[in-house]
């Protein structure tokens, strides 16, 4: 049975990814957006399959804590909720939103480092533009923003990677 309470979260930041990337540019044939699942996300899945090549977008949920006590405010995790049939009052949900695309591994020239920064920069918008439609739903209290992270070159993969936590409240029934 699929988690009807945290998950649905990390799909709605997904398309709000997804939608502003395509908003961005054209994305290229092949350009995948989906969910991820694991401790991180490998651009380069193997010796005969490099994803980073046809570019890459995902989210991808990195962890959850009980959150939301009076005496410790969103997002500081609440330890000493009272222990019942029920859960805590929210969650937490760590998530990780990520975009990478492929460049040379040969030599790179100004122009093209130039052109590079330049989309590098604008999947940084897109990431930036998928918060505001994230947050459009959301109380402002009900998220929290990490720093976004340049990421690579290793493997002629390059992206960045940016951590967002939302509050999820709970929908205990019975108590």
């Amino acid at each position: 049975m699929a988690d009807t309470l945290l998950l649905p979260t990390a799909y709605e930041l997904l398309a709000c990814l997804c939608e502003a990337l395509a908003v961005e540019a054209p994305l290229p044939d092949g350009f995948t957006c989906c969910i991820r699942v694991g401790d991180e996300t490998i651009q380069d899945m193997g010796a005969f399959y490099d994803e980073c090549c046809d570019g890459m977008a995902y989210v991808r949920v990195d962890g959850f804590y009980p959150t939301g006590a009076p005496n410790a405010g969103f997002p500081s995790p609440s330890s000493d909720f009272a222990l019942n049939k029920c859960e805590p009052y929210a969650w937490g949900l760590v998530m990780e939103m990520g975009v990478f695309r492929c460049i040379s591994s040969e030599q790179i020239l100004c122009p093209e480092w130039e052109a590079i920064a330049a989309q590098h920069m604008s999947d940084a918008k897109a990431m930036r533009a998928a918060l505001c439609c994230f947050m459009a739903t959301r109380d402002g209290g009900d998220v929290s923003v990490g720093a976004w992270t340049p990421k690579g070159r290793d493997g002629g993969c390059l992206g960045g990677i940016m951590p967002v936590t939302a509050m999820v409240r709970s929908r205990c029934e019975g108590c």
